[in-house]
C-alpha cells in the first residue's frame, strides 16, 4: 500500500501539475463508430464519427461557443422573426469554395433544403420540418 501510494504521488508531481495550455504541437483524437458505410453525403451521417470528420471540410451558419451561446461562422449575424418562425442569416462574404467559387445564400439554401426534402434520407430531417 505504500508503495502505490508512493508511486501514485509521483505521477501527479512536476510537469504534470503545472501544465497550462500552450499554442501549437499536434493534437490527437480517437474516434469510434466508423465503418465501411460510412458517406461523405451529409445527408447519410447517422453517427458521431462522420459529424466529426465532416467538420474538417464543412462549415456551419453558428457555432457553439464555449459557454454554450451562439457564435458566427459562416453567418456574421442572424435574428428571428418574434413568433421564432422565420430566421434572417447575413452571410459572411469573401467565403470560398475548394474550386474557388464564392458562397452565396442559394448554397445556404440548397443544403438546407438537403435535409428537408420529401426524399430525403437525412436524419437532421426533423429539425428543418
Amino acid at each position: 500500500m505504500g508503495l502505490s501510494t508512493a508511486m501514485g504521488s509521483a505521477l501527479w508531481s512536476g510537469r504534470a501539475l503545472a501544465a497550462t495550455p500552450k499554442k501549437g504541437g499536434h493534437m490527437v483524437s480517437g474516434l469510434n463508430d466508423a465503418n465501411t458505410g460510412d458517406s461523405l453525403d451529409c445527408g447519410l451521417f447517422n453517427a458521431t464519427y462522420m459529424i466529426c470528420v465532416s467538420r474538417a471540410f464543412r462549415d456551419s451558419l453558428v457555432n457553439v461557443g464555449q459557454d454554450n451561446s451562439m457564435e458566427p461562422a459562416l453567418a456574421e449575424s442572424w435574428e428571428a422573426s418574434p413568433d421564432a418562425k422565420v430566421w434572417r442569416f447575413n452571410i459572411r462574404q469573401g467565403v470560398e469554395f475548394h474550386n474557388g467559387k464564392s458562397l452565396t445564400t442559394d448554397d445556404v439554401v440548397a443544403s438546407i433544403n438537403k435535409h428537408r426534402g420529401e426524399d430525403t434520407t437525412s436524419y437532421a430531417k426533423g429539425v428543418f420540418s
